[in-house]
């Protein structure tokens, strides 16, 4: 983001900058247009676009944000010429943003915090001359140079002994291997590797056929 003319901007909008960051700049000047723009009234959701429409209007250079509106939600925008990336990712009624689209391709997460994608052919992940095969672990590096898992596995060197949980799904529930915790047989599973239990309610099993979840259904770029 280009700062020049940022002691202009002290003076003109009374407020003092402490650091060098250009994240503070973006933050005073977004804080300054809202409250511009409101004067002072409760603020509307078109009060916020206007404000943001002033940031662009001022502010040059390559940025993306996301900021908590207090009685509002989430405000998330960036640069008009879409320099920095955000991405909206929709999961039934749920609502996603980040910076990068991997964030929201993920299924679940595992317990060493690496991402779980959806079940993809290793021959067709071969096709791609730039993408890593699988490693022992059903894990590769794909396309935006992140490391993630396509198979649900035990992780190495993380204890889980007790629970037996691999990881969990993004709608929250756990997944466990082959079997149930305590060696018995999975019975009935759905479409998607899962199924309730008296003891432990509703979970998934690690499969090399489904593992779906609550996956973001569709993505958006964010203007």
């Amino acid at each position: 983001m280009h700062q020049k003319g940022v002691p202009g901007r002290q003076r003109l909008d009374h407020r003092h900058i402490n650091t060098e960051s250009d994240s503070e700049v973006l933050l005073n000047v977004l804080a300054h247009e809202i409250g511009e723009t409101t004067r002072g009234l409760p603020s509307s959701p078109n009060d916020l676009f206007e404000a943001v429409r002033r940031v662009h209007r001022r502010v040059k250079g390559s940025y993306a944000v996301i900021a908590l509106i207090a009685g509002h939600g989430v405000l998330a925008f960036r640069d008009p010429f879409g320099i920095r990336p955000l991405c909206m990712g929709l999961a039934e009624d749920t609502v996603m943003l980040a910076s990068e689209s991997v964030t929201l391709e993920g299924t679940g997460i595992a317990l060493d915090g690496v991402l779980y994608f959806p079940p993809e052919p290793v021959g067709r992940i071969t096709t791609y001359h730039n993408v890593a095969p699988l490693d022992a672990t059903g894990g590769h590096t794909g396309f935006a140079y992140d490391y993630h898992y396509h198979r649900a596995r035990e992780v190495p060197g993380v204890p889980n002994l007790r629970t037996r949980v691999y990881g969990f799904m993004f709608d929250g529930y756990p997944i466990y291997g082959a079997t149930e915790p305590d060696g018995s047989a999975v019975r009935d599973l759905d479409r998607c590797q899962g199924h309730v239990t008296a003891r432990l309610g509703y979970h998934y099993h690690a499969s090399n056929a489904c593992l779906n979840g609550a996956v973001a259904t569709g993505m958006s770029r964010v203007g």
